[in-house]
């Protein structure tokens, strides 16, 4: 037969953790000051930095090769970028990105090197500066080891506003180089020209590979005809029929 414990055997014979801290007083009040000075304890030692510092197991490496295509950029670049950094052991994981002119590298350390991640980042830094071999116009490799600390990163790109001696001069710059490519066109149907206009200092590879892809494009959508490139200091353009509709033109 099951016996079944009264309510009286239990409140005398079970034993518990409110029973224990209540018959041995005295350890119960030790432990609980213990805790409390310890808690204490914890809070004075804690960090108090309104941005405390943690060692990050993320890094970036980006590298420039103006004017280049994705292939180029993938074959010369990227892929000897990657075989360097590679050689590190903590390394757990590479994640690139290639894009013309430019290739980003994107490295993950093993989470036990946390405490010990300074050391890496000197070892993969020491590695790339021993890369010598990249193609003529690209480059330096820039190691971002901070990357990862970065809880919100902005990047603003701006310069200041041209005044009325340059705008005027990019005016005529662009008058001119458009009345020199007009003479040699046909007189018939209305042309326009669009501009895109750039610093000075700033080379015109990257602006003219964009402005002959849209050449292209208005070409394979028929969009226009007689379509002639110019350019000049600090821009580069399109002349062309593209019809009477400026809204179409717009569009």
């Amino acid at each position: 037969m099951a016996h079944h414990k009264s309510d009286e055997e239990r409140i005398l014979n079970d034993q518990n953790t409110p029973r224990f801290c209540v018959e041995n007083r005295q350890i119960s009040w030790v432990l609980m000051i213990g805790t409390i000075l310890w808690g204490i304890y914890g809070y004075i030692q804690m960090p108090k930095r309104k941005d405390p510092k943690f060692g990050s197991t993320r890094a970036a490496v980006v590298c420039a090769w103006p004017g280049v295509s994705v292939d180029k950029i993938e074959q010369l670049i990227t892929k000897k970028i990657e075989a360097k950094i590679a050689g590190n052991v903590k390394v757990e994981k590479i994640e690139s990105v290639s894009r013309s002119n430019l290739a980003i590298i994107l490295i993950a350390l093993e989470e036990s090197t946390v405490n010990d991640v300074g050391k890496q980042w000197d070892d993969i830094a020491l590695r790339l500066n021993t890369i010598n071999d990249l193609p003529d116009g690209a480059g330096p490799v820039t190691f971002l080891r901070d990357f990862g600390e970065t809880a919100a990163l902005m990047i603003t790109v701006a310069s200041p506003k041209a005044g009325a001696a340059e705008i005027s001069w990019r005016a005529d710059q662009v008058r001119t180089a458009l009345a020199a490519e007009r003479v040699k066109a046909p007189r018939s149907g209305r042309r326009t020209a669009g501009i895109l206009a750039f610093p000075v200092s700033v080379s015109p590879v990257v602006p003219r590979q964009v402005r002959d892809l849209f050449i292209d494009y208005a070409k394979q959508n028929k969009r226009g005809k007689d379509m002639r490139p110019i350019e000049g200091p600090g821009f580069v353009g399109v002349d062309g029929d593209f019809g009477d509709d400026d809204a179409a033109i717009a569009a």
